[in-house]
């Protein structure tokens, strides 16, 4: 049972010192206290972390998922005074705050219960509802931590607050890693120990050896819920080409050469557009990317549309551009397909310095998403279908080479084909 002023709620029962995790957990905690900014803290205090071995899987345990449990039970707990408060509403208005406040605290000035009072009464109607306080506490109620801490003697005599954060800190520190993974593998049992069988009574779906993460109720970003950071990279499949050489032209408004290597087939793997495969070649998704960027050159966003004909009567034919290639410039790009059956879009990067080594793909991007495609980032659109929504500017040079295959010794166009 752990209490916080007059308030009790059942707990897991944390009651020994690991001091060789500690002293790191401690170090990562201190960092978070000096950050002046309340993000930077809830960010540090995520890589204060106790990492245990639950069911042969190495698992992390943060402090800021341990607080937003006990934060979960206060909440519990403190629901029951707006059940029962003095006019029967399920609102307390200031003056039942107020007592409900010098009950657990006299010392408790006014002027922070009148503070307290405006943060928690979210739509200014003089009363707090019970979902106005959980939303409150849930967002950090740092405001309200003063009046339900008493005050605690720390060090020589000095009286100092420890807030609500502080003492499940201490608790967080005194945790046996043991016990945490007793509570967990009880907690999640089911899970890990889930079997069903098929028709044929042969096993067609298991839990595997551990959970990954014990999620506390809370709010979150999606992003920190959805990015698993015990699984490697990924890596979109792409093509690796050694021994190219870029040539690129020396007279405005022609296209330069790209020359390939005998052994290289011009056959290219195509992948899902997604951020993590993109980040290889450096560009993203924008419509699931907050990032601000920084635009070098004036842009026009327009729709152009790629008849079925485009590459075989266009890029390709002697008549008319004469080759397939790609291409890099220093504006940015976004390229949205409006449409189903957009064809593919065409993504590569040097990895040497020499620029020698090429490694390409093509991309599927899924309908009404966005390509963010930065400055000197290798691409064609060579191969779209269809209508495309284009971001582009006509303020800086393309650096545009053709696809060039040596035949009996003499180098001809060519163009990529897709596995």
């Amino acid at each position: 049972m752990i209490q916080f002023s007059s308030i009790q709620f059942n707990s897991v029962q944390f009651n020994s010192i690991n001091q060789s995790i500690n002293q790191s957990i401690n170090q990562s905690i201190n960092q978070s206290i000096n950050q002046s900014s309340k993000q930077a803290s809830k960010q540090a205090s995520k890589q204060a972390i106790q990492s245990i071995q639950f069911n042969s899987i190495q698992f992390s345990i943060s402090f800021y998922s341990i607080q937003s449990y006990f934060i979960q039970q206060l909440i519990q707990s403190i629901s029951i005074q707006f059940l029962a408060d003095a006019d029967g509403t399920g609102k307390l208005d200031f003056k039942e705050f107020t007592e409900y406040a010098w009950e657990r605290k006299r010392s408790v000035r006014i002027s922070q219960l009148v503070h307290a009072f405006k943060e928690l009464d979210a739509d200014d109607d003089g009363q707090v509802s019970f979902s106005e306080f959980r939303d409150y506490m849930l967002q950090g109620g740092h405001v309200l931590e003063s009046i339900l801490e008493e005050d605690e003697e720390e060090g020589e005599g000095s009286a100092n607050q420890c807030t609500l954060e502080h003492r499940l800190r201490s608790m967080y520190n005194k945790a046996d890693t043991n016990q945490m993974v007793d509570y967990l593998r009880n907690r999640w049992k089911a899970f890990v120990s889930f079997k069903r069988p098929g028709a044929s009574g042969e096993l067609v779906m298991k839990g595997e050896s551990g959970i990954v993460a014990d999620i506390v109720p809370g709010k979150y970003s999606l992003l920190d819920l959805a990015c698993f950071e015990d699984l490697p990279p990924l890596e979109p499949k792409h093509a690796v080409v050694k021994g190219v050489k870029w040539q690129k032209s020396s007279t405005p408004g022609k296209s330069g050469k790209v020359l390939f290597p005998d052994d290289f087939d011009f056959k290219i793997p195509v992948d899902i557009a997604t951020n993590e495969h993109l980040r290889y070649y450096g560009a993203s998704l924008a419509d699931q990317n907050g990032e601000q960027v920084a635009l070098l050159y004036r842009h026009a966003i327009q729709d152009f549309t790629y008849q079925n004909q485009y590459l075989s009567d266009y890029v390709t034919n002697p008549k008319a551009l004469g080759g397939a290639g790609i291409e890099k410039h220093e504006f940015t790009h976004l390229d949205c397909p409006m449409q189903d059956d957009s064809g593919v879009f065409i993504l590569a990067k040097f990895t040497d310095e020499a620029e020698s080594e090429l490694h390409i793909t093509g991309f599927h991007v899924p309908t009404r998403h966005t390509l963010y495609i930065p400055g000197n980032v290798i691409h064609s659109n060579d191969y779209l279908k269809g209508t495309w929504r284009t971001m582009l500017s006509d303020e800086a040079v393309i650096d545009h080479v053709q696809l060039m295959k040596r035949v009996k010794g003499q180098y001809t166009h060519t163009t990529f084909t897709f596995v």
